[in-house]
């Protein structure tokens, strides 16, 4: 078995080899871009960086064969939109992809009844754990440690009744009627109650006004009642989404 036939891309779920697919060269994986720019100042050697502190998407490009067998309608159709991508040289991470550009038919070009050609997946500059487990149901204040290495925006379930604080590496955020739960998307900065939205019992006091993130290293969850008002907090559970640049 040649080195190729071990090749392999999944999209939203579906395997290129489940559509027909050969695929022919996987990218190598870029380490996202820093954004910000290079300021030269008078006197000073070099240059000053001002970053802003997010980074630049990546780029992954793919080539592949369609057999002569597969139906190349639905394999256009499948890559479309965006999803999560895996790649069989890195299967244990995806990357939250998208493709902003369908693939072309390269005319001519066949090999053994096949058409040759590529699809590029425009993706966000972090990869992610495959199947990554919410971390087990937090009952008390604790400190844990913290996987990746670029800070997590975690989905953080709160379970209890009334108003509380809750603490998470020093952010704090406002909850008012909890009960039964509340659930924190800090990468939508939104929350909810089962499908609806809850946001406006959610208040951060963060001067910052920053949605709470996980450290790769030592992160603390605690939480704490609000003055005049009768509330508990009985367990929280965080889904943690680390990731890895």
């Amino acid at each position: 078995m040649s080195r190729q036939d071990n090749l392999w891309f999944s999209f939203n779920g579906t395997s290129s080899a489940d559509m027909g697919l050969r695929v022919l060269a996987l990218p190598d994986v870029q380490i996202a871009e820093a954004r910000g720019r290079a300021v030269e100042i008078p006197g000073r050697d070099g240059a000053l960086w001002l970053s802003d502190d997010s980074f630049k998407p990546v780029s992954h490009r793919i080539a592949f064969e369609i057999g002569g067998d597969a139906d190349i309608d639905a394999v256009a159709a499948w890559l479309s939109g965006g999803g999560k991508l895996v790649l069989s040289s890195f299967p244990d991470y995806y990357w939250k992809a998208r493709i902003i550009k369908g693939f072309d038919l390269k005319s001519g070009i066949y090999v053994s009844g096949n058409c040759r050609t590529e699809v590029a997946f425009s993706c966000e500059p972090f990869r992610y754990q495959v199947g990554d487990p919410s971390l087990p149901a937090i009952t008390a204040a604790r400190a844990f440690s913290g996987g990746g290495t670029w800070p997590a925006k975690p989905v953080i379930t709160v379970y209890g009744s009334g108003s509380m604080n809750l603490l998470v590496n020093g952010a704090t955020v406002l909850l008012d009627d909890i009960a039964p739960s509340i659930t924190l998307d800090c990468d939508a900065m939104m929350a909810f109650k089962g499908n609806v939205n809850a946001s406006p019992q959610v208040t951060i006091l963060s001067d910052d006004g920053a949605w709470p993130t996980l450290a790769p290293g030592i992160n603390t969850v605690s939480w704490s009642s609000v003055a005049g008002t009768a509330g508990s907090i009985t367990s929280v559970v965080i889904q943690p989404n680390w990731r890895w640049r």
